[in-house]
């Protein structure tokens, strides 16, 4: 590709994903190419309804990626944490990248820290993943349903339809917002969400050229994180309604990732290793089903 032709990224346009991409383009920019972004809407950027009962998170994803079929944009840029952990036909994920802060935090109207919240606190959020930890280590609050990009969660608790949120630290932070962060929770804790704080950059697969020039723009430790955390997710068969987590590093073995799952007994974690990050996913997967096999059967 010249550095005088202009690559089109798609994106959502919430405020958050319109930042994302500009990361994105800036990057592209800076490395000699003209770059734009162009927004789109999907269904699920249309609704209050549960994501998971509409399709889930790949309604985000779909909606980029028929703008890039269509020939409107070159690549989407994604929330890597949206995609589904196999690549969809005819689409690669060119590169992963641009890493920020993997945390949840807590935002609270009162400015109570998690353990702080009282009895019956209502505390918004639409992860499974998040309800099921909070039920884990904070039992006392009550998890609410609560859709909606960053702002609108924002209103939602404002006008008092909860007492806290718990959203990725990353979005706050890509947003400049991130002095309403009440409490940063701990990772070892509050597990992340696969691939949470990497952007994702998708385009067609026959588009050999894009590929390389995209995947310039990733970077080691962000892709073996994204091809552990979501090989795991797609070890345990995990969907919009699996509350799971897995955060991967690289160590001197290979990779390292610390895994945790949720069922009607309650919730499973693990950490394991690996010489590679399927390896590593792998491994984490055998141990969580082993840990539910034993639970069932001492149950």
């Amino acid at each position: 590709m010249t550095a005088k032709q202009t690559i089109t990224l798609a994106s959502r346009k919430s405020a958050l994903a319109m930042a994302q991409a500009q990361l994105v383009a800036s990057a592209l920019q800076d490395a000699g190419f003209a770059a734009r972004v162009v927004g789109a809407l999907s269904e699920g950027d249309q609704t209050d309804k549960p994501l998971a009962d509409i399709g889930g998170k790949a309604l985000f994803v779909r909606a980029l990626q028929k703008i890039v079929k269509d020939g409107e944009a070159d690549a989407a840029v994604h929330s890597l944490k949206d995609m589904e952990s196999s690549p969809s036909a005819g689409f690669v994920l060119a590169a992963a990248g641009f890493a920020e802060d993997a945390r949840d935090v807590l935002l609270s109207a009162s400015g109570a820290k998690l353990k702080e919240l009282p009895n019956g606190a209502r505390v918004g959020t639409c992860s499974p993943r998040r309800a099921a930890l909070l039920a884990e280590v904070a039992p006392n609050v009550r998890v609410v349903n609560m859709r909606g990009n960053v702002e609108t969660r924002l209103d939602k608790m404002r006008r008092g339809e909860c007492d806290a949120l718990i959203l990725a630290a990353a979005g706050l932070r890509r947003l400049g917002m991130a002095e309403l962060i009440t409490e940063y929770l701990p990772e070892d804790v509050f597990i992340p969400a696969p691939c949470q704080g990497l952007l994702g950059i998708e385009c067609l697969a026959s588009n050999k050229e894009l590929i390389a020039t995209l995947a310039e723009f990733g970077d080691e430790e962000s892709t073996t994180r994204a091809e552990t955390e979501r090989a795991f997710s797609a070890a345990m068969s995990a969907d919009c309604h699996t509350p799971l987590g897995a955060r991967a590093r690289k160590n001197i073995n290979g990779v390292s990732v610390d895994v945790c799952y949720a069922d009607d007994n309650g919730m499973h974690r693990a950490r394991a290793e690996g010489l590679t990050p399927q390896a590593a996913a792998e491994n984490a997967a055998k141990e969580i089903r082993r840990k539910r096999k034993c639970q069932n059967m001492s149950g």
